[in-house]
């Protein structure tokens, strides 16, 4: 009787540390609602990511557009990017008096907060 109750502990003394891990292992990471807020919240982010790119793209075009439009000034070497109302002009001008007519232009167009101008003068330039 001695030696069956004394088996009976050692099994329970070996298994307990077994089960304790092991109800601590089912334990969940985290609470499934909370995954799902947050792949809600990340396609949240995307979405608001598409369109703000797409705002920037639409500046960026009605920019090139108002270019297009003013004959005195040669765009065929400036590219327009656009990011949260702020257009950056880079590229290359023949002149002082395109490279300020540019940024003329780029700052008169709506939707335009600041204008960065890193024309440069094309080498023979004035």
């Amino acid at each position: 009787m001695k030696s069956s109750l004394l088996s009976l502990f050692i099994a329970a003394v070996v298994a307990a540390p077994s089960i304790a891990s092991a109800s601590v292992a089912y334990a969940p990471a985290e609470p499934e609602s909370s995954v799902v807020g947050r792949k809600h919240k990340d396609s949240a982010v995307v979405v608001s990511r598409k369109k703000a790119k797409a705002t920037d793209r639409a500046l960026a075009k009605r920019v090139r557009k108002s270019f297009e439009q003013d004959h005195a000034l040669d765009s065929a070497r400036i590219v327009v990017f656009a990011k949260g109302g702020t257009v950056t002009l880079t590229g290359e001008t023949a002149d002082d008096a395109q490279i300020q007519l540019a940024e003329k232009r780029a700052s008169a167009v709506p939707g335009v907060t600041s204008v960065s101008n890193r024309l440069t003068l094309t080498e023979g330039g004035s």
